[in-house]
């Protein structure tokens, strides 16, 4: 039962402080501040989103490669033979990512992110075998603009000045 009251407690107060930080009014002049004081923070990295087939040998790659090539389908054959069990149950989706560095870090990295969209590149060698890569989606380095970032920095300023409306509240309440 103590567990239940905790629990309880916590969603009351997750709950008041949503309702609370909903209410609070941010001038749009303070976004527009905030907004050109963090531009530089706000650049979202180019980011590539992928497929791979990994295999354990370069031989059991290039073969696959060549069916690839002939027309098997890419999904599929992550399925059927990717030892990457996590990704290959998706068919090989291992989802977006930006790159690390301006210097790929890996040999890995450095193929994806220098692969054509839509061609299959590979085989590639990493510690963790060899592996057939599929870029299909290439998104652009993007500083988003004010109306792109406007709710995000809106609510981040409400969060800023949640600890003084609270204490404007305890104080007023003569707890």
């Amino acid at each position: 039962t103590q567990l239940r009251h905790y629990l309880t407690e916590q969603e009351r107060i997750r709950l008041t402080t949503a309702k609370i930080v909903s209410q609070i009014v941010v001038p749009p002049g303070d976004v527009m501040t905030m907004h050109h004081d963090l531009a530089d923070q706000l650049v979202r990295p180019e980011q590539i989103c992928m497929r791979q087939i990994a295999v354990a040998d370069e031989q059991t790659a290039r073969q696959l490669l060549e069916k690839l090539k002939a027309g098997a389908d890419f999904d599929a054959m992550a399925r059927e033979h990717s030892t990457d069990k996590k990704t290959g149950e998706n068919g090989g989706d291992m989802g977006c990512f930006e790159r690390e560095g301006r210097l790929a870090r890996s040999e890995f990295e450095g193929a994806a992110f220098n692969a054509k969209e839509g061609e299959i590149t590979g085989p590639v060698k990493s510690e963790f075998g060899y592996h057939l890569i599929l870029v299909y989606d290439r998104i652009a380095a993007h500083t988003p603009t004010l109306n792109e970032a406007y709710k995000d920095l809106e609510d981040e300023i409400r969060h800023e000045k949640l600890p003084d409306i609270l204490a404007e509240i305890i104080d007023a309440s003569g707890v």
